[in-house]
């Protein structure tokens, strides 16, 4: 009798624990899908898909260039238009530069992922030039097509402990599918892509310490060179050259940012983002002032609208003259399945 009253005190006991067993359990998993839901926000390279899963993402950015901006930028890619001019200088150049990326993410395993992206460009740009005919001191030039299309993969080896941060690599290759500056009358048309292709490799860490979430990353992209282009590049002086061949510096990017969910369905970002490409080199000789350094201080904005959509909006403003003077982005992943 004394022994099945210990028997029932004990599975009352079991009962009432089971229910704070479940919520803990269930708590800490609504954790990590807030955390989750933080990092998606702040960038797609820090989150994988689970197996199986699909998702495809519609984004937006628009991204504002002013003189100085311009000059370099361009120098760097040797977009014809701003090489030609800038050896003699531009008083004045604005550009406007739109782009909606459409990408499709596929979970292959539980820690290996795949995507590609399909960029469509719409420019808008208005130059002004210094020294030159009045009926050529102004030019303004349009041009919408495909970017560069690109193709990735991301890999994470190591998961998030309580102790030790999550290892995520990625690596991905980038097409020469947009309008190459090198086929082009720099008098008459704008380039939507580099004219090159590129690889770019990947380190990322994420660790979750209550209640943000840090993360940050290095990463190099092997910018491959180009020949065969025999370019007639023409002065505001009446002076010509030929460009045959460009070996575009590489590229070693820098990131690092936290975000903090506000709650299950809203959270903020922050994110601090630098890119220093090498000196490029055209017709086998290295070309002056083509070393950049662009940074960018990014804050932005998370909001689940569904269990398998969000809204998340960003504004980064440039830190250095090689950078966008702004860029507003709005992205919209929607898990298919």
């Amino acid at each position: 009798m004394k022994r099945k009253a210990l028997m029932g005190a004990a599975l009352a006991l079991l009962l009432t624990l089971v229910p704070e067993i479940v919520f803990s359990e269930a708590k800490t998993e609504m954790e990590r899908q807030k955390e989750a839901a933080a990092l998606i926000a702040a960038s797609k390279q820090y989150v994988l898909l689970k197996r199986n899963q699909w998702e495809i993402e519609n984004s937006l950015s628009y991204s504002y260039y002013s003189a100085n901006q311009i000059y370099l930028q361009s120098f760097a890619i040797l977009d014809p238009v701003f090489l030609t001019l800038g050896e003699f200088g531009i008083e004045s150049a604005r550009r406007h530069i739109f782009t909606y990326n459409l990408a499709s993410r596929y979970g292959i395993t539980r820690n290996l992922q795949m995507d590609v992206n399909f960029p469509f460009v719409y420019r808008h740009d208005l130059i002004t030039i210094v020294g030159s005919s009045s009926s050529d001191s102004e030019r303004t030039l349009n041009k919408a097509a495909l970017g560069d299309i690109s193709f990735g993969l991301s890999y994470q080896p190591i998961a998030e402990t309580a102790s030790a941060p999550g290892l995520v690599l990625n690596l991905a290759f980038k097409s020469e599918s947009g309008k190459s500056p090198f086929n082009i009358d720099p008098k008459k048309e704008l380039p939507t892509g580099t004219g090159y292709p590129s690889i770019k490799g990947g380190v990322n860490l994420i660790k979750s310490i209550d209640p943000v979430v840090v993360f940050g990353g290095v990463s190099y992209a092997l910018n491959m060179s180009k020949g065969g282009i025999n370019q007639t590049v023409t002065s505001t002086e009446g002076t010509t050259g030929i460009l045959r061949s460009v070996d575009p510096g590489d590229t070693l990017s820098f990131n690092m940012g936290l975000a903090y969910a506000l709650s299950y369905k809203f959270s903020l970002n922050f994110q601090f983002q630098q890119d220093y490409t090498f000196s490029t080199k055209a017709n086998g000789r290295t070309a002056p002032n083509t070393e950049l350094n662009s940074a960018m201080m990014r804050i932005g904005a998370g909001w689940s609208l569904t269990p398998r959509t969000s809204l998340n909006v960003s504004v980064a403003t440039g830190l250095t003259t090689d950078s966008p003077d702004f860029t507003v982005e709005i992205r919209i992943p929607i898990l298919v399945f």
